[in-house]
């Protein structure tokens, strides 16, 4: 071990800079920690707000629909866009006939 502490002593790994040995020096590297710390706790408070993952969901889904509606050049891939239309045609008709049955 080396005087004014080695990477061991430092609590870095090996191979990083000796801790440093006035206290104005950590200190210095205290603030600079805390301050990366908080920068990061804020990021990942950010990424985890509902409005935000809602943002980021509808945008992948917004995505999703344009991939698979489009082709590789951005054309509209119309027998894509038909079996859609014809999904969401049968869905409706079916929840109509079923309420018109009740009623």
């Amino acid at each position: 071990m080396g005087a004014g502490g080695d990477a061991v002593a430092g609590g870095r790994g090996s191979g990083s800079a000796p801790m440093p040995r006035r206290p104005e020096e950590l200190e210095r590297e205290l603030r600079e920690r805390y301050r990366h710390l908080q920068m990061t706790v804020d990021e990942l408070a950010e990424r985890l707000r509902p409005r935000e993952l809602a943002r980021r969901s509808a945008a992948g889904a917004a995505g999703r629909a344009k991939a698979a509606l489009h082709g590789s050049q951005g054309e509209l891939r119309v027998e894509r866009l038909g079996a859609v239309a014809l999904g969401t045609a049968a869905v409706l008709a079916a929840v109509w006939f079923r309420y018109r049955r009740r009623g």
